[in-house]
Formats: structure tokens, C-alpha cells, sequence
């Protein structure tokens, strides 16, 4: 009798070992997973956190390159845009002023020009442009070393009126500067009430149905110091 109830208990004991065992699997199945996920997520996070630097900087240099090619394409269009606006109609291509030249800003003037670095003032509502390395009074008989004036009649009434108050003695010649015709004149202007005796070289233009003077006016101890600046003026002046 005793044997048969030991006999019954044996089940009982087998049955709760198999639970034991089964709950010790699925504690080492667990853990086996918190251990790979503990491995390979940093893995994980390091390809994802390199996968978004190398994409950051693919998306930096595809931004670099596209900043030079636009600035690239910007200068070839202004350098396209300046041989556009040096090319005359006639297909002479205009000179460019000197680097340390600057363009003369004003709203007044028929033409473009530059200047050397002086001073400038307009008169007569852009009649005429006066440059000098010293400033220029407003109200004076003096409108500079160098002036820009825009006259009526002829370049050739203009150039003989011109010649006619010069000493005997003076040249005319013509030329071609700026892609224009200019006639040029040298010579000794004498003194007069309001100036002592001057050495001048005027250049004679036509433009837009006007004529133009530029003349170089001072005395014979600085007279080739700036003659070169009227050679230049005349070659990159640009007419609208």
C-alpha cells in the first residue's frame, strides 16, 4: 500500500522539475536577447550616426560645389556682360579704364568716364566735367587740370575756334582712341586776364548728333606729368 502511494508521487515530481527547467530556458532565452541587444545596438547606432556624417557631408560638398559653380557662372556672365559692353556697334572692342581708375558717378553725363583717382565736379547740369588732383571750387573760372565739355556746332568749326586762340606753332592731328575719331590739337594757350600762359592738348569728338571736348590745360612745369592721364580718358570714355 505504501509502495503503490510513492508509486503515485513520482509524477508529481517529474512535473515540477519540467517547470523549473522550462523557466530556466526562457531566463537564458531572455537574457541571450538583452546580451545581443546590449552587443549590437551600439553597432547599430555607430553605422546609422556614420551613414547620417557621410550624408551631412556628401550634402555639404554637393552644397560647396554648387556655391562655386554658381559663383563661377556669375563671373562668366559679368565677364560676358563687360565684352558686351566694351564691344561697340561698329565690333571695336572698347578699352578698359585702369585698374586705379574710377568711374565718374553721375546721372548728368551723356558718356561714362573715368578718373584717376581726382576730384571731380559737374557743371552747367553736365555741360561740362572738370577733374583735378585738388578739389575744385564750385564757383571758379577754373574748372580743372583736365575737363570734359559738351559744345554745339562742327568738330571742325570747334577745332578751328579752338586753334584760333592758340600762339602760332600748334598741331592737329587725328587719331582713333576709344573706338571714336578724335582730332587732336597741341599747342600754347597765352595769358590772359585770368590765367597765366598754359600748355594745352585738346581732343574733338562727335557723339549722338553733339560735339565734345576733353582738354589738358596746365602750366609747362607739370604738363608732361599728366599728359598720358588725356591719352587715357579719351580711350575708355564711353558715349550713351
Amino acid at each position: 500500500m505504501e509502495n503503490n502511494n510513492l508509486l503515485r508521487k513520482e509524477p508529481k515530481s517529474n512535473t515540477l522539475t519540467l517547470i523549473i527547467l522550462g523557466i530556466l530556458l526562457l531566463a537564458t532565452c531572455v537574457g541571450a536577447y538583452f546580451i545581443l541587444r546590449i552587443v549590437f545596438e551600439p553597432e547599430q547606432k555607430t553605422n546609422n550616426e556614420s551613414q547620417e556624417n557621410n550624408e551631412s557631408q556628401e550634402n555639404n560638398e554637393s552644397q560647396e560645389n554648387n556655391e562655386e559653380r554658381d559663383v563661377e557662372e556669375l563671373e562668366d556672365t559679368k565677364k560676358e556682360t563687360e565684352e558686351a559692353k566694351n564691344l561697340n556697334t561698329d565690333g571695336c572692342v572698347q578699352s578698359t579704364a585702369p585698374e586705379t581708375w574710377q568711374e565718374v558717378d553721375s546721372t548728368y553725363l551723356s558718356y561714362t568716364a573715368y578718373r584717376p583717382g581726382w576730384y571731380f565736379r559737374i557743371f552747367g547740369g553736365g555741360t561740362t566735367l572738370g577733374l583735378d588732383p585738388n578739389p575744385i571750387p564750385e564757383n571758379s573760372e577754373y574748372a580743372g587740370m583736365l575737363t570734359i565739355n559738351k559744345l554745339s556746332g562742327t568738330v571742325e568749326s570747334q577745332v578751328s575756334s579752338f586753334i584760333s586762340h592758340l600762339k602760332g606753332g600748334s598741331t592737329k592731328t587725328e587719331i582713333t582712341a576709344g573706338c571714336r575719331e578724335w582730332v587732336i590739337v597741341e599747342g600754347i594757350m597765352p595769358a590772359s586776364e585770368l590765367f597765366d600762359e598754359k600748355q594745352v592738348k585738346a581732343g574733338f569728338t562727335t557723339a549722338g548728333g553733339a560735339t565734345f571736348q576733353v582738354l589738358y590745360m596746365t602750366g609747362a612745369e607739370t604738363y608732361s606729368t599728366h599728359k598720358a592721364k588725356f591719352d587715357t580718358l579719351i580711350d575708355v570714355m564711353v558715349f550713351k
